[in-house]
């Protein structure tokens, strides 16, 4: 029996099973587009599109041309293949599934840590003089330049590559990569728990590293990328031992750790964030208070108002010059400004005054 031989209520179960649960078609869609569409077809000044849409998929768009060039530019998928390669060398070969997924893996972390010179590349011919002043962050004739070795074994969780690569010196393990970036972040961005906690290990046995500012912006960069890849426990582990290094949390990083994890609507993270000590001052509560009110996060707006950060009755400035609300006093109007019925029983359940901040009386 052919498909179109069934009832139409039965194909029409089943095409919607393949477009709503599968993902079938945009699978196919994203293939026939990717993978098979030469460098191009994507470069057409009238309509633009196409510039637009390589730039969204980029690391997809390398996934595909990793195993079939199909008139793409070969610089940036060999590169992908000869770091794998230099890894399989030490660890042994692995499965055709978990290639696949590694690929993958580096495709996401080079876009990330470069995706503007990433895009050169991509759509222009390495030959070409402006391209020429990029490719040394992707030269690996260099023996001895282990940095992006060190950093793709980081990437994928290979513990085992690792080891080998750091074993002339240990403190390798901090060297940034111009392709990948900071191991730790890398690793962080992953998910590779394992990795960031072994790598958290190492500071206590073989030290820091040789700039200790360069240390700071790492371990800065790996909080934020495990927060935007929503990597809990990575967060978790990283944020535990951020007070074991550094004394406090400089304002600009705290304010970008603390609106990823109200982003990701998980108070657990948001938790984590604000138990840091921080140069930020009142104002970054306020302001993290406002956001989650916006976003209607009611699970988490008991944490500002802990011992420390924020006055249940409190006027607070910044929050009220950044609400969008003009006549904002207090948390509570911030709250129903935000118009989440939700936060505003939040607030009164925790004590706020219905009538306002009372004034005191001389």
């Amino acid at each position: 029996m052919e498909l179109l031989d069934l009832p139409p209520e039965i194909i029409d179960r089943i095409l919607s099973h393949h477009v709503n649960k599968v993902g079938t078609f945009k699978t196919c869609i994203t293939h026939n587009i990717l993978a098979k569409q030469p460098i191009n077809a994507f470069l057409k000044i009238h309509p633009n599109n196409g510039r637009r849409i390589l730039r969204k998929n980029l690391s997809t768009y390398l996934k595909y041309r990793i195993k079939k060039l199909n008139g793409a530019h070969p610089f940036l998928p060999n590169f992908i293949k000869h770091a794998l390669d230099r890894l399989e060398k030490v660890s042994g070969p692995v499965d055709f599934s978990t290639k696949t997924k590694n690929e993958g893996t580096l495709c996401d972390v080079l876009v990330k840590e470069s995706e503007e010179i990433a895009f050169e590349l991509v759509t222009t011919d390495v030959k070409r003089k402006k391209c020429q002043r990029h490719l040394w962050m992707f030269d690996h004739t260099q023996t001895d330049d282990a940095d992006y070795a060190i950093a793709a074994a980081a990437a994928i969780g290979d513990m085992g590559a690792m080891v080998s690569f750091i074993k002339p010196d240990p403190t390798d393990i901090w060297l940034y990569s111009p392709a990948f970036g900071y191991p730790l972040a890398i690793a962080a961005y992953t998910g590779e728990y394992l990795m960031v906690k072994r790598m958290l290990d190492a500071f206590k046995i073989i030290g820091l590293m040789r700039d200790p500012k360069s240390f700071e912006e790492m371990y800065e960069q790996a909080i934020l990328f495990s927060l935007q890849s929503r990597h809990v426990a990575v967060t978790m582990l990283l944020t535990e031992n951020h007070p074991l290094y550094f004394a406090a949390v400089e304002k600009k990083a705290f304010q970008s750790w603390l609106k990823e994890a109200i982003d990701s609507g998980n108070s657990e993270l948001v938790d984590a964030v604000l138990k840091l000590n921080h140069n930020g001052g009142v104002d970054c509560y306020a302001q993290g208070f406002n956001t989650a009110c916006k976003l209607g996060h009611a699970n988490m707006v008991r944490l500002f108002f802990e011992p420390g950060r924020l006055g249940i009755n409190q006027h607070t400035k910044s929050a009220a010059e950044s609400s969008g609300c003009s006549e904002i006093t207090f948390p509570l109007s911030i709250a129903v400004c935000s118009g989440h019925l939700s936060v505003v029983k939040e607030m009164l359940r925790l004590g706020a005054n219905a009538s306002g901040p009372r004034l005191k009386r001389h």
